[in-house]
């Protein structure tokens, strides 16, 4: 009898598998990585974003910034003297084709000014200051780029 019992309970060397707890820890252990994976790829996404609309706000500005100084080069710079931003536009920085027809997209807004600033060396001569100036928001922050350039008047 005490030969049948043996082979009846559950001793330690024989007993394979897992315990609830230790099924529940292994899950628990799993979600966390999990989560933290699922932060990082969130983080990295924005990121991204980020970085790809600032690289294509820089492209426009540098393309807006290249016409007004053609405009001013070529004497067809007709503003007064007035030094506040003047709004030159919107232009698309972002735009996501998703398949369920939300699309999203970041627009930015383009700003221009310019300084007329007069030399006395040997002889008269002048130059425009000019300041240009990309704006948008993104992930609930206002972002910008600015470039400020002299471009001198041609004859």
């Amino acid at each position: 009898m005490l030969r049948y019992l043996k082979k009846a309970s559950f001793s330690h060397s024989s007993y394979k598998g897992f315990s609830l707890i230790e099924l529940v820890i292994g899950i628990l252990i799993t979600m966390v990585i999990g989560g933290a994976m699922m932060q990082g790829t969130s983080y990295y996404r924005d990121k991204m974003l980020s970085i790809n609309v600032k690289e294509k706000a820089y492209s426009e500005l540098k393309n807006f910034t290249n016409y007004w100084k053609s405009k001013i080069a070529a004497k067809e710079w007709q503003i007064d003297e007035d030094i506040n931003w003047r709004e030159g536009g919107q232009i698309e920085l972002f735009t996501s084709d998703n398949p369920d027809g939300n699309d999203e997209s970041i627009k930015g807004r383009l700003y221009y000014k310019g300084v007329k600033v007069i030399k006395y060396d040997n002889y008269e001569y002048y130059y425009y200051t000019l300041e240009t100036k990309v704006s948008w928001n993104i992930l609930n922050d206002r972002d910008s780029l600015t470039f400020a350039v002299d471009q001198i008047v041609f004859n």
